[in-house]
This record gives structure tokens, C-alpha cells and sequence, in this order.
């Protein structure tokens, strides 16, 4: 007899600490390991920017954040409609998580099985957004799609999909301010700021919060007889205490992966990653690792 294993949420809240707000004409460091709660955008007062930065920003949609570079610092401004939506978001921890589309599936590492329950929960912010006054949940921002990446791994970290989605477009924008226009990053990462387009998961190589640095993050894809699996994770992580979050990717959408485990795996609260890297090593099955920059 067996029993799901569960994310147990109640050991994630004292990971996120957000910092004290300021202002919404953010200025921060350019940094790729900065926390997301660094950002002060989290602010209900709507300032108008302060004409210590030069030039004003336009955005062509309220989708897109742009930066404005100012000496070593930078200034993002964000939309009107994403400002109105963080001032219902009082704290990025509470998800309004609704109920996923749950099936069971079965995942073949050489000639063993492993049993999963993938959580869906589909591919819009809407179902997490349901608090906004009705006017706004009719936003773009809102009922943008494919957004299942930022969705299934907010779950598991317990950041609100939303502010998590925000939080790696204002990176995203000030790192592709330091590349140039034709190189991998700039091409990896600019799906992060084009609406409605499918996430390529390698950009966590170069988007890691803080809140993730005690975090494996597992992705398996390809079919279910014969999966891709590929981790990524901070240097010097303990593998057997890390946080684990699987992700599982068919090409077009993310999803949650919870493992079944034993009855006695769910009383020790034993690492389940460590087993299946040992089963994929016994069958010569690769892992594709990945090491995040510090």
C-alpha cells in the first residue's frame, strides 16, 4: 500500500520574506541571483516616477517591462494593469490555489516504473486571480496563455504565479540590456517577455532567484517509455535535504509531477529524487544536470 507524497506548504513560507516597500519606479542592481522580493513591486501607492531618470518609457503593451539603464542601476516601470493587479496581491505566498485536473500516470526509468499524480493547473492566471474585481480579471495579463510554466512552479515554491512571472520579466529585461541582440541568451530568454509564448525551461540556467537556492528543481520530458531527465540546482545543494520539485514538459505544456510513495518513504520524509537518479544510473539512462551560476 502506498500513499501520495504531498507538498507540505507549511515549511515554504519562512523561505519568502518579502522586503519593505518603496516605491514602483523600481531601482535595483543588476544581479541574476537577486531575491524577486527585491524589486519593490509590491506597492500600492503608484507613484509617478521621479525625473531623476532620463527619458520616459513607452511600452507598446502592457505586457512588456521595459528598463531604462542609469549609471550602474536601473529603472523599470511597470504597466498600469500590472500595478493594478500586484495591489490585490497582498502577500506573493498566498496563492488562492484552486483545485488542479489530477491524473495518475506511469513513468518508465529502464525496466522500473515509477507512479505519478500529475497536477494540472491549466494554462492562464485566471483561476489564481479570481480575488480581482470582475473588471479586471477580463485583462490580457490576466487571461494570457501559456503561462503553465510560471503556474506549476509557483505552485511548488509557493510564489503566486503571477508575481513570479513579473518578478522574471524585470530580470529578463535587465539582462538582455547587458547582451546583445543576436546572442544565445538574448534568443533564450526572450520568450520570458513575449506574451503568450512557450517558456524554454533552460532559462532557469540564467533566472534564479535566492527564494530557490535550497531547491532541485527536476524536469522530465520526451515520452513515458523512454523520458529525458534534466535537473538544475544551486552548487553545493544538500541533495538529501534540497526541496524537490518535479515538472514534467510534453513539448507544450508544464505540469506537476507527485511521486507515490511508500508508506515508510512518507513517515522519514526520505529525498525521492536520489532514488531515481540511481535507477536512471543503474540503466546507463542519462541526467542531464545543470549547475546555476552563481
Amino acid at each position: 500500500k502506498s500513499n501520495l507524497s504531498i507538498y507540505d506548504k507549511s515549511k515554504y513560507f519562512n523561505l519568502l520574506k518579502p522586503k519593505d516597500i518603496i516605491d514602483d519606479s523600481i531601482l535595483l542592481k543588476s544581479h541574476k541571483n537577486d531575491s524577486i522580493f527585491d524589486h519593490n513591486i509590491f506597492n500600492e501607492k503608484n507613484k509617478t516616477p521621479s525625473n531623476q531618470y532620463e527619458g520616459e518609457i513607452v511600452t507598446q503593451s502592457d505586457e512588456i517591462i521595459k528598463p531604462v539603464q542609469s549609471t550602474k542601476k536601473y529603472a523599470i516601470y511597470l504597466s498600469e494593469d500590472i500595478k493594478k493587479i500586484l495591489k490585490y496581491i497582498q502577500n506573493p505566498q498566498q496563492l488562492h490555489e484552486p483545485i488542479p485536473s489530477s491524473t495518475r500516470i506511469t513513468i518508465k526509468v529502464g525496466q522500473s516504473n515509477f507512479m505519478f499524480c500529475q497536477d494540472d493547473f491549466h494554462v492562464s492566471f485566471l483561476n489564481f486571480l479570481r480575488f480581482l474585481p470582475a473588471q479586471l480579471q477580463n485583462l490580457p495579463l490576466v487571461l494570457e496563455t501559456n503561462r503553465c510554466f510560471f503556474i506549476h512552479l509557483g505552485v511548488a515554491t509557493m510564489i503566486h504565479p503571477f508575481v513570479l512571472q513579473t518578478a522574471y520579466r524585470i530580470q529578463t529585461s535587465i539582462i538582455i540590456q547587458n547582451e546583445s541582440p543576436d546572442s544565445l541568451i538574448t534568443e533564450l530568454l526572450q520568450s520570458i517577455l513575449q506574451p503568450t509564448a512557450f517558456i524554454d525551461f533552460n532559462s532557469l540556467l540564467f533566472l534564479w532567484p535566492v527564494e530557490f537556492n535550497t531547491t532541485r528543481i527536476c524536469l522530465i520530458s520526451g515520452s513515458f517509455a523512454n523520458p529525458v531527465i534534466s535537473t538544475f540546482q544551486p552548487k553545493d545543494i544538500n541533495e538529501l535535504t534540497a526541496r524537490e520539485v518535479i515538472l514534467r514538459c510534453d513539448g507544450s505544456h508544464f505540469t506537476l509531477l507527485r511521486p507515490y510513495i511508500s508508506n515508510h518513504e512518507a513517515s522519514t520524509r526520505s529525498a525521492f529524487l536520489p532514488k531515481l537518479f540511481a535507477v536512471a544510473n543503474r540503466y546507463d539512462i542519462p541526467i542531464h544536470e545543470h549547475i546555476v551560476p552563481d
